[in-house]
């Protein structure tokens, strides 16, 4: 989501424009402008300013600047409707602010957003060329210049618009965020997080940049850090779900289950629709504190939730394969392993559940296509050989591994 700092218009305007509102119907400025004429007011007004020239110019002098006036008030309108989500509202109201004055170049600026949020990025480069050619600069222009240039794959030009960005106005937290993150694109994560931990102190009451720290940790593979990192972001700004969300993911894959199910159960009871990373991530807690059959259910949530995540069935099987539903934890493998065309863990995982249930032939199957795709797989050796009559059974650490697994949810 774009960031959308607040529109640009003076403050004595703003003060202004929600003076008028607050009068109401009944107020005598209301009255002014529903009955006056638009450039017979705009002229009283600025009468003080008018030096001189024939009245037909003073008449048009002051319907621009009224004009202006009330191009000022739409672009409010029409930032007030973006900030909501209402994008086709906004553009509605932004047209009708470049009707009343086209010089203003914030219009264009607004346009540029709504236009990125539409996903139109050519024509939001555009728009932002025009805001340009009216004069606008600054650190919101060069990081919608950044934003475009990522959009496009141009990650080199998008660091460079997001480091002029963050130099002109240090103080902005997504500045530096969005520099980070395209150094994670650039694969350079260690100098993005050697500029978080720069930056750590000057946003101390900031949650943006612990989430994106978080972010990059789990990228890395370091989930206990991550969690760290979360626990920050959380701390800050406790209301934001997506921050509990991967709080609940990183502690979960640094198996702190009981952390991880205090953070994501209660949400699960508060709220209906949990993506399915989360529910996986529950239930691999509840897994972990050998808690089956509460996380069979919530895996059953999950495969609900994305029925073509191959991810939440393997763990379904995982956890009903635990809890001895053997019927259900081969229906389970058989979908993952359908959907899960890249890897073979699936396929072993089904292999695995075959030879609980007694069927050779199934599993011998499932095992040939996982080492097709992976010929030296120690795992899928190990159970194939049994599946072929080798050795009496699968030794503890194999089982142990099937139903841990080794990928995150």
């Amino acid at each position: 989501m774009i960031d959308r700092p607040n529109p640009r218009g003076s403050r004595a305007l703003r003060a202004g424009f929600f003076r008028s509102r607050a009068v109401g119907k009944g107020g005598a400025l209301a009255a002014a402008l529903r009955v006056a004429p638009a450039w017979t007011l705009a002229l009283a007004l600025g009468s003080c300013a008018n030096l001189g020239g024939t009245h037909e110019e003073s008449r048009q002098q002051a319907e621009q600047r009224w004009d202006s006036v009330r191009g000022k008030i739409k672009l409010q309108l029409a930032t007030e409707s973006f900030n909501q989500g209402r994008l086709d509202e906004a553009a509605k109201q932004l047209a009708e602010a470049v009707a009343l004055d086209p010089t203003l170049s914030e219009c264009y600026l607004l346009r540029t957003r709504i236009l990125l949020e539409k996903g139109e990025i050519a024509s939001a480069a555009e728009a932002l060329k025009t805001a340009v050619s009216n004069g606008a600069s600054g650190a919101q222009t060069d990081y919608l210049a950044g934003v475009i240039a990522q959009r496009y794959g141009r990650f080199e030009e998008a660091l460079n618009a997001y480091r002029l960005a963050a130099d002109r106005e240090p103080r902005q937290a997504h500045y530096t965020a969005a520099v980070a993150e395209t150094l994670v694109a650039l694969d350079r994560p260690a100098e993005a997080l050697a500029l978080i931990e720069e930056r750590w102190t000057d946003f101390e009451h900031n949650a943006t940049l612990r989430a994106t720290a978080g972010q990059i940790h789990m990228l890395m593979g370091r989930y206990e850090r991550a969690a760290d990192a979360y626990r920050e972001a959380v701390r800050i700004a406790p209301d934001d779900v997506t921050l509990q969300y991967q709080l609940g993911l990183a502690l979960s894959m640094s198996e702190k289950y009981a952390e991880a199910v205090g953070v994501l159960a209660p949400l699960n009871v508060k709220r209906q629709d949990l993506p399915a990373y989360v529910l996986i991530a529950l239930g691999r807690s509840y897994l972990g504190l050998a808690r089956e059959l509460e996380a069979v259910a919530v895996l059953r949530q999950a495969t609900a939730a994305s029925p073509d995540s191959p991810g939440a069935w393997s763990w379904l099987a995982r956890a009903a394969l635990t809890a001895g539903d053997l019927v259900t934890a081969r229906q389970a493998a058989a979908r993952a392993a359908d959907l899960d065309r890249d890897t073979g863990d699936s396929r072993i995982l089904l292999g695995y559940v075959c030879l609980r249930q007694g069927d050779r032939g199934a599993a011998i199957q499932a095992l040939q296509s996982a080492l097709a795709r992976h010929p030296e797989d120690p795992l899928a050796l190990e159970l194939l050989n049994r599946a072929r009559g080798g050795s009496a059974r699968v030794r503890n650490t194999s089982a142990a591994t099937m139903i841990r697994g080794s990928s995150p949810p």
